[in-house]
């Protein structure tokens, strides 16, 4: 291609389709890099790409210094869904209200890391621990309130293109314009999804609302989740959370998220047990929704959550510097918190307990690639596929552990019959399904 483009045979199409990915993140890494080493050439950035790709980099010489753990880390997700894959045939299901996931993240699947933020510096440190999605919202009105447009704009601009950043409007008033217009000004600052969120309210009328931010939405790339607390039950006409999944539905939602209102050291399990959150989970993933948990979560609750499987976990206190939400978010915290995300997703920290669904041998299928994308995403292509083909074997190709998992258990509920589970030497799984 360089050759040829010397030449000024400029092949574009090869060039959007093939290289520009790369292009783009070979910039970010090169820059970001190359000012924190105040001017020099980014040699730790070139050095670990090389190891990425199979050769020998080894360290860099005093006085420059390798990259971080978090920054490996980082450079890796990344980098991995780029590299070159065997040709695989998908099925073509319709596309999910819970795709907006897999093309926007880090190049990431499987649980996400959401941390919320009040202010520019906050927002920088959980960007530098790996935080998947920057939440920008306001303590100090009711505890879940919108962050002022200046900071929402400032974080936005600052942050990779590729890096979510979300908008949180807190409680909304039962007013379909006013909240209609709060959505709007959120997808003008460029934000990746909006979160409106329901305590007293009437369900026709939370519908419509959410109907209207819709509308509000047409033509943007921003995304709506609806929400609601798992703690409305401490108040007397608060909207069942029970209803969130038919919520989302109704209102024409791309996701939805339960979180919790009451901050006296009760979280969300207090109120909605994990058998619940799971159903609740797998049936917004069936509809192709993305699927959010929050609500005063801590590391002890990881194992829970990785049961769960939602697509995104949302946290502030446990990433703060002494683990109060009040105190300033800090990048060590939410590195150890992402950290132990993918202890879980790689199966390295086992929270099925050995569980097992047997299996047996078969052969025959049609491929649904679920690599670098959603859990959502896979499960709204399975539902599709045996939607419409009931007598092909169908074969997922996964790379998370959970996912594995919940595939498994998602055959399992709709009758279908997993036939065997085969690992690839790329460190993916195959799981083979008869409808």
């Amino acid at each position: 291609w360089i050759d040829r483009a010397c030449k000024g045979d400029l092949d574009e199409r090869f060039y959007d389709t093939k290289l520009r990915r790369l292009k783009e993140l070979s910039d970010t890494w090169w820059t970001k890099t190359q000012t924190k080493y105040n001017g020099a050439l980014p040699v730790a950035m070139v050095k670990h790409w090389a190891e990425l790709m199979g050769m020998s980099g080894g360290s860099v010489r005093p006085p420059l210094f390798d990259l971080s753990p978090v920054e490996k880390s980082e450079l890796r997700e990344e980098l991995e869904p780029l590299k070159p894959k065997p040709a695989v045939i998908p099925a073509v299901p319709t596309k999910s209200r819970g795709a907006w996931l897999d093309g926007n993240n880090n190049f990431s699947s499987g649980m996400l890391l959401m941390v919320s933020v009040q202010n520019m510096e906050e927002a920088m440190e959980a960007e530098q621990g790996g935080a998947d999605i920057i939440d920008v919202k306001n303590l100090q009105e009711a505890l879940v309130g919108s962050g002022h447009p200046n900071i929402v704009k400032a974080v936005r601009g600052v942050m990779p293109i590729e890096k979510h950043v979300s908008v949180t409007l807190g409680v909304v008033p039962n007013q379909a314009g006013t909240v209609a217009m709060a959505v709007y000004a959120a997808a003008m600052l460029d934000a990746t999804s909006v979160k409106v969120g329901f305590q007293e309210a009437n369900y026709d009328q939370a519908v419509q609302v959410l109907k209207e931010s819709r509308m509000a939405l047409e033509g943007f790339n921003c995304k709506l989740v609806g929400s609601v607390f798992a703690d409305n039950v401490l108040f007397d006409d608060g909207l069942d959370p029970l209803c969130m999944v038919d919520l989302a539905k109704d209102g024409e939602c791309d996701g939805w998220l339960i979180d919790t209102l009451t901050k006296d050291g009760r979280n969300i399990f207090d109120f909605m047990p994990e058998p619940v959150l799971k159903d609740l989970v797998l049936r917004g993933k069936e509809l192709g929704m993305s699927t959010s948990l929050s609500g005063h979560l801590k590391l002890s609750d990881l194992d829970e959550l990785a049961r769960i499987n939602p697509d995104i976990v949302g946290v502030r206190g446990a990433v703060c510097g002494d683990g109060e939400r009040d105190r300033a978010v800090a990048w060590e915290s939410v590195a150890e918190f992402k950290r132990q995300i993918d202890l879980r997703k790689s199966g390295e920290v086992d929270v099925h307990d050995g569980e097992v669904i047997p299996v047996s041998g078969s052969n025959g299928w049609v491929v649904i690639d679920g690599r670098g994308k959603s859990c959502a995403g896979v499960i709204a292509a399975l539902t599709k596929q045996v939607g419409v083909d009931k007598e092909s074997f169908v074969e997922a190709i996964l790379a998370d552990a959970l996912n594995i998992y919940d595939v498994s258990l998602w055959a399992e509920k709709a009758g279908h019959e997993v036939l065997t589970k085969r690992s690839d030497p790329d460190g993916t799984t195959r799981v083979l399904i008869r409808p």
